[in-house]
C-alpha cells in the first residue's frame, strides 16, 4: 500500500456543484409545496362552501313547506 495515493478525492468545486445541485433540487421542492398548499386552500373553501349548502338545505326546506302550508290555508280560510 505504500506509495498510493488516497482513494478519492473530492475537490472545493466538486462540493460547490452538488451544493448548487441541492440548492436547485430545494428550489423545486418549496415551488411544489407552495403550488400543493394553494391547492389545499382551494379545496378547503370548496368543502366549508359544500358544508354551507348542506345546512341551509334543511332549513331551506322547512321555510318552503310551512310557506305552502300558509298559502294553502290562506286560500282554504
Amino acid at each position: 500500500m505504500s506509495g498510493e495515493g488516497p482513494g478519492v478525492v473530492i475537490t472545493t468545486r466538486d462540493i460547490y456543484d452538488k451544493v448548487v445541485e441541492v440548492g436547485g433540487k430545494v428550489d423545486g421542492m418549496l415551488a411544489a409545496h407552495e403550488r400543493i398548499r394553494e391547492q389545499v386552500l382551494d379545496h378547503e373553501e370548496r368543502l366549508r362552501a359544500a358544508e354551507r349548502w348542506r345546512y341551509a338545505l334543511p332549513a331551506s326546506v322547512l321555510l318552503g313547506v310551512l310557506s305552502a302550508t300558509s298559502a294553502l290555508l290562506a286560500t282554504l280560510l
